[in-house]
């Protein structure tokens, strides 16, 4: 069906990252809360604050470690229910960008038939130690963990999806 989605999403962005491709020092802090409803002439009430943290920690010229930590959560108000919102709003974790080495879409709450449900809330977190090689190629060794949680579900970080591994970065 259609649906009619209104919102602003006013943010805050602290930056001291070095290079936004190659990043090797610097801090980036981000904070976020789309805000949607009635009132913008939307379909659907709901706020979705997120926020995120990077750090990039230089060890030598060539080496340093990155990390990073992710959160967000999905509210509903008004006349709108949490199920009465299109599963395309909600969090779904996993692939490249979040958890390495897990499909994309595939960390969070799922159904009897093991479809992936999404989740109102979520943590993730990144460390990576990095090795640049030559040029634009950077071995990276990673781990990640992350979950999206369900609306009955309470953040619990030991409920974690990890992922550890190695990549070859070309850029």
């Amino acid at each position: 069906g259609r649906h009619i989605d209104s919102r602003i999403t006013p943010s805050l962005v602290f930056n001291t990252v070095d290079n936004p491709i190659m990043p090797h020092r610097g801090v980036r802090l981000t904070a976020s809360a789309q805000v949607a409803g009635h009132f913008l002439n939307g379909g659907y009430d709901y706020l979705k604050p997120e926020a995120e943290a990077v750090w990039w920690i230089p060890v030598s010229r060539r080496t340093g470690f990155g990390l990073r930590a992710n959160g967000g959560w999905l509210r509903t108000f008004g006349s709108t229910s949490s199920t009465s919102l299109p599963y395309y709003f909600r969090y779904f974790l996993g692939g490249d960008q979040q958890i390495r080495g897990v499909d994309i879409r595939t960390v969070g709450p799922v159904d009897s038939g093991n479809r992936a449900l999404g989740g109102n809330k979520f943590a993730l977190f990144n460390a990576e130690y990095y090795v640049d090689l030559f040029g634009p190629v950077r071995l990276v060794f990673f781990h990640d963990a992350g979950q999206a949680f369900a609306e009955s579900e309470r953040v619990n970080l030991r409920n974690l999806r990890t992922s550890s591994g190695a990549e070859l970065r070309f850029m």
